[in-house]
C-alpha cells in the first residue's frame, strides 16, 4: 500500500461523498449497503490521504460461502452436498456487479491519477485482513493492469455492450446487423406488435404500484435463474426489496392489456444506458418475446435519445449474445493458504462463469 494512504470499510455513503464522485453508479451501489447482513456484507472501501477521501471501492464480503455453488450445474449437484460445508470459506468480492457490471475497474478515484494506487492501497488492505480466506478482483481484460504477487488469473463471462452511436433510427441500426440478427428481430418485434403490446418511458420517481410489479418481475428473473442452475452469491442482496426502493432509475416497460410483463430499468451515465435491473412475466412474456423486444426497445430508446451505447450485463444466455458485443472480463483471485490455492488452481476451470485463461 502506498504509505501515504489510508483505508477503511464503511457502510455510509453521504451526499458530500456523492458530489466528489458524480457517479450515480456508486450511489446506486450504495443503496444496497442496508441490506447488509451477517453472511453478505456490502461496504464502501474509502481510500484516505491525510483526511481527504481520494479513491473508494465497492466491496463484498460472503462469510463461509460454499463455493461448490459456483461449479458448473452438473458439477454442483455432484460435489456440493457432498463437500459444500467443508469447503465454506470467507470469500471478498471486488466488482461492479451493484453498479449495473460495470465495465470499469472496481476502484474509483476523485482524481483518475490516483485510481492505480487507490487499487493497490484496497487490495493490500484486503490481504492484511486475517479472517478472508479469498479475495477475488474483478475488471475488463482488455487493458487490465498488471496481478498483484500471489494472484491467479481467469476469464469470466463477458459484458454485453451495443454500441449506438451514428444510428438516426433503429431501423438503420438493425440494417447494420447480420442477417440471422435481422430476422430474429423483425420475428420478435411482428409478436409483440401482434399482441397489441405497448411500450412505455419512465423516470425516477415512478408510482409505487409500478415499482412493486418491477420488483415482483426481478423476482422471477431471479428464480428462473436459479431452476436454470445459474448461481448469484449475493442475490440476497440484488433484490432487496428495500434497496429496489431506494434506487433511482430509469425503466422501460412491456405491458399487455394494462399489465407489465417486463422491465428494463437503467441509469445513464457518460452518454451510456447501463442495465441495473430487470425482469419478467413468464405466464406472458415468452410468447411475445418480451425479454429480446425489451433489448430492442432499449437500443431504439438510446438512439432516439442521443446516447451512445447501451450495456446489457454478463453474456448468460442466447438473447443478449445477440443484443451487442461481447467485452472480455477478467478475475483474479488470491488465496490466503497454499492448500487453498492448490484447490482453487483446480477448480477454476469448472466454476459456472469460467471462459478461458486470459
Amino acid at each position: 500500500m502506498p504509505e501515504d494512504l489510508s483505508v477503511t470499510e464503511e457502510s455510509t455513503w453521504s451526499e458530500a461523498e456523492a458530489a466528489a464522485f458524480g457517479n450515480p453508479l456508486l450511489d446506486h451501489a450504495a443503496a444496497f449497503i442496508p441490506a447488509s447482513r451477517r453472511s453478505t456484507r456490502l461496504t464502501l472501501a474509502k481510500v484516505r490521504r491525510g483526511a481527504e477521501l481520494v479513491g473508494v471501492a465497492p466491496v463484498l464480503v460472503l462469510r463461509r460461502y460454499r463455493g461448490t455453488r459456483l461449479l458448473r450445474p452438473d458439477l454442483a449437484a455432484r460435489y456440493d452436498p457432498l463437500f459444500g460445508r467443508v469447503a465454506r470459506a470467507t470469500q471478498c468480492l471486488v466488482e461492479t456487479s451493484f453498479m449495473g457490471y460495470l465495465d470499469a475497474q472496481p476502484f474509483f478515484a476523485v482524481d483518475p491519477g490516483d485510481r492505480a494506487a487507490v487499487r493497490a492501497a484496497v487490495i493490500a488492505h484486503l490481504q492484511r485482513r486475517r479472517d478472508l480466506d479469498t479475495i477475488l478482483v474483478t475488471e475488463p481484460a482488455a487493458g487490465a493492469p498488471a496481478l498483484p504477487p500471489g494472484f491467479d488469473a481467469f476469464l469470466q463471462l463477458p459484458l454485453i455492450r451495443t454500441e449506438t452511436a451514428g444510428f438516426a433510427e433503429h431501423a438503420e441500426w438493425l440494417a447494420a446487423q447480420g442477417a440471422k440478427r435481422r430476422r430474429n428481430a423483425r420475428a420478435e418485434q411482428a409478436l409483440l406488435a401482434k399482441a397489441d403490446a405497448e411500450v412505455a418511458v419512465h423516470g425516477p420517481g415512478m408510482p409505487r404500484r409500478l415499482r412493486d410489479r418491477m420488483h415482483a418481475l426481478l423476482i422471477n428473473s431471479a428464480r428462473a435463474n436459479a431452476e436454470g442452475g445459474i448461481v448469484v452469491p449475493y442475490e440476497i442482496l440484488m433484490n432487496d426489496y428495500d434497496s429496489f426502493l431506494r434506487q433511482r432509475f430509469h425503466a422501460l416497460t412491456i405491458s399487455v392489456g394494462g399489465r407489465v410483463a417486463g422491465f428494463f430499468a437503467y441509469i445513464p451515465r457518460d452518454g451510456v444506458m447501463h442495465q441495473v435491473h430487470g425482469g419478467l412475466d413468464y405466464e406472458m412474456g415468452p410468447a411475445i418475446k418480451v425479454y429480446p423486444n425489451l433489448m430492442h426497445a432499449a437500443v431504439d430508446h438510446a438512439i432516439r435519445n442521443g446516447f451512445r451505447a447501451v450495456t446489457f450485463g454478463p453474456q448468460n444466455n442466447e438473447a443478449k449474445r445477440r443484443a451487442g458485443d461481447a467485452h472480455p472480463v477478467r478475475s483474479a483471485l488470491w488465496c490466503r493458504s497454499a492448500l487453498n490455492r492448490w484447490v482453487a488452481g483446480r477448480m477454476i476451470d469448472k466454476l459456472q462463469v469460467y471462459t478461458g485463461r486470459p
